[in-house]
């Protein structure tokens, strides 16, 4: 197994691969590389190389996964909360029918109240008249 990188070998990798970016051939251009870390052979850089490619990747990889699940609890949490919302206003539609037939019947009531008392004095009138 290799040994760990340093950070100053980390350092000089990747300034490395910026001032070696432009070479086409692929063994000159690690060759090179080598030579500008200068603790490292060719087949080491290019396999650190390849290493920190695939953790980069893999924490893109997490990352949008990660976005993903986020955005799919943020989905959830807001379809829930509309759910929510539409419950609470057919809840609050159903007070105010129920508290209108209230009122309906109440007034029902208190017109036939004064029905029955414009009746009886009726009944009086006629009870007086005789």
């Amino acid at each position: 197994m290799a040994e760990d990188w340093t950070d100053e070998e980390q350092r000089l990798l990747e300034e490395a691969l910026v001032t070696c970016s432009g070479l086409k051939d692929v063994k000159e251009k690690w060759k090179a590389v080598a030579l500008i870390v200068g603790t490292r052979g060719a087949k080491s850089c290019a396999e650190r190389f390849k290493t920190c490619r695939e953790w980069a990747l893999q924490r893109q990889r997490d990352a949008e996964a990660e976005a993903e699940a986020a955005a799919a609890a943020k989905s959830a949490r807001e379809a829930a909360q509309e759910e929510e919302d539409q419950k609470d206003d057919q809840t609050d539609e159903e007070e105010q029918e129920e508290e209108t037939r209230e009122e309906e019947e109440e007034e029902k009531k208190k017109k036939e109240g004064e029905e029955e008392t414009h009746d009886t004095d009726n009944v009086e009138e006629q009870e007086e008249e005789t």
